[in-house]
């Protein structure tokens, strides 16, 4: 793990750790490399706060110890323990318990700071040439704390390093923030997730003819995807049996980047469900790249697909449109087979509603001219607007008429009726089939939104701060609309009725 950290890192890494691997005092290692090899360095190691200042002294006595200044001059040199034991010429020499000085040189450690007018002022201060932040989610007050050290460190400076080392806490907070902008690609940092699987001392032997299966989703998960040894699944499943639930296992002893954030605030929809569901995803079939002219690096514009369409099958595709513009919401669709209920494919990026509605066309009319469902509300309209009412351009010299099979809502108009009545009825049915099993998903994406899609204090369902929910907004929306007949548009006859013949979903 250690050695393949050391090949990937760029000098501006966040790290998301598994519990006592011994990465912070590799990282303590590479702090005194630093301080030893680089004139003038600061290099400064910021650790949580704790009372009597517990967690900043363990770490000064790991120093210490790695130094040989916990012992005696005489002894240390005579024993050739630590480095300064083996190379007594370096004078380096303690100004306090928590800061050491070569030359011009300095290495100190500090707590972050355990109240906000602390954080926000104690770090401000001599530039900073390398930054060594350990369980940074941990942090009382995380925001103030790195506000304060951000500006210390020169990114102008090649050399200068900041690396943020921490086990997962919860899916908010300023960790959990900066990890997920790294994996997308949306800031300096490099994200770099290590399992516990990749430890070898995470396992217990099996005694004399003891044999080991999976047994839960989550083991079964760990043998088919991980390769995991029966060892380690007796080592997980014991761990499992101490703590307190799988959840804490999970979130210390990490098998995936999504599971182990547990998220602040009480979960709308059913958390086992959902994590058994997370442990039964499996990868498209095929990923399209779509074009878009909104340019955002965190943002991936892709069509995924788990099964193609069949010919003279039915499908439903539904739309959550955004307005478009590079940090804002993204768009999102889900397709599925009219008849399964089967969830067949994705689209998520960010377009403008010209281009979305383009883009719906044109997967619409691949899935068999599908139902396309569009939520009526804000730039939903001018979605609609474009299909029904506007040719859209297949290439520069073609045009295409309006799309033939855009859902008509109860009320006779087009698209389908947002309001708090249809949303909190359609939320209850999509929150029921998942507790029920009746609903499922191979889209991972999707799945991991869920785990963060929330019932805030006025008891609201929506996405946790910070967080998205248009994944699963069309989830919501889909499966209410397989859960009814298919409303005909107006005028289409059937004895004056806007239904048709069909009775929902084939397989209820």
């Amino acid at each position: 793990m250690l050695a393949a950290f050391e090949a990937e890192r760029t000098g501006w890494d966040v790290v998301l750790k598994p519990r006592q691997v011994y990465f912070t005092t590799w990282e303590l290692v590479r702090d005194i490399h630093y301080f030893l090899t680089r004139p003038n360095a600061n290099v400064v190691v910021i650790c949580q706060t704790v009372d009597e200042d517990v967690v900043v002294k363990e770490i000064a006595r790991r120093i210490e110890v790695m130094l040989g200044l916990d012992l005696p001059e005489e002894y240390r040199i005579k024993a050739r323990a630590g480095l300064l034991g083996k190379h007594p010429e370096l004078d380096v020499y303690a100004k306090s318990e928590t800061e050491w000085r070569f030359g011009s040189a300095r290495l100190s450690v500090r707590d972050a700071g355990g109240t906000k007018k602390s954080a926000e002022a104690k770090h401000r201060g001599p530039t900073i040439h390398r930054l060594h932040i350990t369980e940074l989610s941990s942090f009382a007050y995380a925001d103030e704390t790195w506000k304060s050290l951000l500006e210390t460190v020169p990114k102008s400076n090649p050399h200068a390093e900041i690396v943020i080392e921490s086990t997962a806490r919860g899916a908010a907070g300023r960790f959990y923030r900066l990890y997920q902008d790294a994996k997308k690609g949306a800031s300096s940092f490099k994200a770099h997730f290590f399992r516990w699987l990749s430890h070898r001392e995470y396992r217990l032997p099996l005694e004399p003819g003891e044999t080991i299966r999976a047994e839960t989703p989550r083991e079964k998960e760990m043998v088919k995807k991980y390769r995991a040894s029966a060892e380690q699944v007796k080592w997980y499943r014991a761990k499992c049996a101490d703590a307190v639930s799988q959840d804490v296992v999970d979130q210390e002893y990490p098998i995936d980047e999504e599971t182990c954030w547990l998220s602040a605030g009480r979960l709308y929809l059913h958390k086992e469900r959902i994590k058994e569901l997370l442990t039964l995803t499996r990868d498209p079939v095929r990923i399209e790249d779509l074009p878009s002219s909104v340019p955002d690096p965190a943002m991936k514009y892709e069509l995924r697909i788990w099964k193609e369409p069949h010919a003279r099958d039915t499908y439903v595709v539904i739309a959550d449109p955004s307005e478009g513009v590079v940090g804002g919401d993204p768009c999102a669709a889900a397709i599925y087979h009219r008849a399964t209920g089967e969830h067949v494919a994705s689209i998520h990026g960010l377009w403008r509603t010209h281009e979305f509605a383009a883009l719906l066309d044109k997967i619409g009319r691949r899935y068999n001219n599908a139902l396309l469902v569009v939520e009526r509300v804000n730039h939903g309209h001018a979605v609609l607007n474009a299909l029904l009412r506007l040719e859209i351009r297949e290439d520069e010299e073609t045009k295409r008429p309006p799309y033939p099979n855009v859902y008509h809502d109860e009320d006779g108009k087009p698209g389908w009726k947002t309001g708090q009545v249809p949303r909190s009825t359609a939320m209850e049915n999509f929150e029921e089939s998942v507790r029920l099993g009746t609903w499922s998903s191979p889209d991972r994406d999707a799945l991991v939104e869920m785990q963060k899609f929330i019932i805030n204090e006025d008891g609201k369902p929506e996405a946790a701060p910070g967080e998205h929910d248009d994944r699963v907004l069309v989830h919501v929306i889909g499966w209410k609309i397989l859960s009814v007949p298919i409303p005909r548009k107006p005028g289409t006859g059937n004895g004056g009725s806007r239904y048709g013949g069909g009775d929902g979903r084939g397989f209820y």
